[in-house]
C-alpha cells in the first residue's frame, strides 16, 4: 500500500513510522528498502482486501498522475459493511479507476464492477500481442462472425413462447447497454437460446398440437441484428481502428465497463472485439484528472 494513517492523517511510508490500515484498522509497518518501492505492509503479513494485488512500479506511476487524496480510497458498502480499496477515486463523479497488472478472474471482475458501480479499467498491456488492421479487413471478419451465428436455421415447427422471448430480448438489451460488445457475449446469448429451444423440443410429444409463439429464426434475427448493427457502427466512427489481439485475455471481453489497454505512449480503448480507439497517455490523464471529466459515454 502507498498510504497508511499516521496520527490520523494519510501518509506515505517512511522509516520509523507507525501506520494504521485505513481499510481494516490493523497495524502497518513501513517497507523502505533500496530495491522495492517504499510501501506499507500489514504487520501480520495478511492483506485485508482480497482484491488487492502487489503494487508494482507501473501501479505507482499511474497513481501518481492523480491527486493524493484520490488515491487508495476506501470504499464501504453500508448495507453489508464490505470494504475495498479503490486505486483511484474521483469523488466529484463517483468514478473508480482500477489499474490491473496481474490476471483477474471473470467472477472477480464482475464483483468489482458490481461493487464500485462506476469504474474504468486500465490494464498493463505491454506484453500483449495486438496488431492494428485495415478497417476493410475488420468489416469482413465481423460479417463472417454474423454469418456464423445466423446461417444455421432452427426447426420452424417449434415456436418460442412469449416469456422465453422476453427473457432473451432482455439479455440482448443488456448486451447493448454494455460499454463494448464482444463475441463472447453473443456466444453466451445464443447458447441460452439453443438451450431453451432444446428444452422445448425435448418436451414436445408426438401428436400434440403445434406449439404457439414466435418463429425461432425470426427471433434469432431479432436478437442478433441490433447487436451486429451496433458493432458495425463502431467501424464508422472517426479515430477508431481495426485490431487483432492474439491470445486474447477472455476476461476483458466480459467487462461491462470501459477497458483501456496501456501500451506506454498511448492506450487502446476497447470498443469491441474488432475495433479500438487509440488515446495518447497524456490526453487520458488530462481527461480523467478533471473533476468534470466523466460523461456517460466515457
Amino acid at each position: 500500500m502507498k498510504f497508511a494513517l499516521v496520527d490520523g492523517k494519510k501518509n506515505e511510508a517512511f522509516k520509523g513510522a507507525k501506520g494504521v490500515c485505513p481499510c481494516c484498522g490493523s497495524d502497518l509497518i513501513p517497507k523502505c528498502g533500496d530495491i522495492r518501492i517504499h510501501h506499507w505492509a500489514h504487520k501480520n503479513s495478511k492483506e485485508c482486501d482480497h482484491w488487492w494485488e502487489p503494487e508494482t512500479e507501473w501501479h505507482r506511476n499511474w497513481k501518481n498522475e492523480f491527486p493524493g487524496d484520490w488515491q487508495e480510497e476506501v470504499m464501504p458498502d453500508p448495507e453489508n459493511n464490505e470494504r475495498h480499496i479503490a486505486d483511484v477515486y474521483n469523488p466529484s463523479k463517483k468514478l473508480v479507476i482500477e489499474f490491473q497488472n496481474s490476471p483477474i478472474a471473470i467472477d472477480e471482475l464482475k464483483s468489482r464492477e458490481h461493487f464500485y458501480k462506476r469504474i474504468i479499467w486500465v490494464v498493463n498491456a505491454e506484453n500483449f500481442d495486438i496488431k492494428i488492421l485495415p478497417l476493410q479487413l475488420i468489416i469482413k471478419e465481423i460479417e463472417e462472425v454474423e454469418r456464423k451465428y445466423l446461417r444455421t436455421p432452427f426447426n420452424s415447427f417449434f415456436k418460442i413462447p412469449t416469456q422465453i422471448r422476453e427473457m432473451l430480448i432482455k439479455r440482448r438489451n443488456e448486451i447493448l447497454e454494455n460499454k463494448m460488445v464482444c463475441e463472447e457475449q453473443i456466444r453466451i446469448l445464443m447458447e441460452t437460446f439453443e438451450s431453451e429451444f432444446g428444452t422445448l423440443v425435448s418436451k414436445h410429444q408426438t401428436g400434440t398440437l403445434k406449439p404457439v409463439g414466435v418463429e425461432p429464426n425470426q427471433l434469432k434475427n431479432e436478437l442478433l441484428k441490433p447487436i451486429f448493427l451496433r458493432i458495425k457502427k463502431e467501424v464508422d466512427v472517426p479515430k477508431n481502428y481495426g485490431y487483432r489481439w492474439l491470445r486474447r485475455r477472455k476476461v476483458w471481453s466480459c467487462a461491462d465497463e470501459h477497458v483501456f489497454l496501456d501500451r506506454g505512449q498511448y492506450l487502446y480503448w476497447l470498443k469491441s472485439d474488432w475495433v479500438i480507439r487509440k488515446i495518447a497517455r497524456e490526453d487520458f490523464i488530462s481527461h480523467y484528472n478533471k473533476e468534470n471529466c466523466i460523461k456517460d459515454s466515457g
